[in-house]
């Protein structure tokens, strides 16, 4: 939905540690990136363009793939994932 639009429109524009920042996408519908209904779609336009170079890293689901896949290929970077992890 867009209901984060304005804050992912102005959160490139704060004076945060990007570098250090990684970027973790929690809800999708599951429907081609490019789709206007995509919620990483909305991700791409206000926040990964604007922040590609700055952040440290996104991570978003595939939808190029199975739902299946997608959830596995996802959980695998959970897992692998070597630092603290902060839901803020």
């Amino acid at each position: 939905g867009t209901t984060p639009k304005t804050l992912y429109e102005v959160l490139p524009n704060e004076k945060l540690p990007f570098k250090r920042i990684e970027f973790w996408q929690v809800n999708e519908r599951f429907v081609e990136q490019s789709d206007k209904n995509s919620n990483y779609n909305l991700l791409f336009e206000t926040l990964i363009i604007p922040l590609e170079k700055k952040a440290k890293a996104f991570h978003t689901f595939d939808t190029n793939v199975s739902i299946e896949k997608s959830v596995e290929k996802y959980e695998q970077e959970l897992k692998n994932k070597n630092t603290p992890f902060d839901l803020c």
